[in-house]
C-alpha cells in the first residue's frame, strides 16, 4: 500500500479510484473546501459516493458559515449547498 500526504486543497487521491469517500467532522476545518470537493469528486468512480458528516447545535444553525466554523460546526443546509455547487 502506498501513502501520500495530501495538501490543504488537494487530498492527492488518484482520479477515478474510489468507490466511496467518508469525511467525518472534518469538512468544516478545510479552508479550501471548494478545491477539496473537486478533487474528491474526481477521485470517485462513476457510481462512487461521498458521505459527509458534520454536527450542528440548534443554536448555531442560523449563523453564517464563518461563525459556524469558529465553533467547529457546520449545518447540513450549508454543506448541502456547497456539495451541490461542486457537482454532487
Amino acid at each position: 500500500m502506498r501513502y501520500e500526504k495530501g495538501l490543504a486543497d488537494d487530498p492527492k487521491l488518484p482520479i477515478d479510484s474510489l468507490d466511496a469517500a467518508l469525511i467525518v467532522n472534518a469538512y468544516h476545518e478545510m479552508p479550501a473546501h471548494e478545491a477539496m470537493l473537486q478533487h474528491v469528486r474526481a477521485a470517485l468512480k462513476q457510481a462512487g459516493r461521498l458521505v459527509l458528516m458534520e454536527r450542528i447545535s440548534n443554536q448555531f444553525e442560523s449563523l453564517s458559515r464563518e461563525e459556524q466554523i469558529k465553533v467547529h460546526q457546520l449545518s447540513a443546509k450549508l454543506a448541502k449547498h456547497e456539495l451541490e455547487d461542486a457537482g454532487f
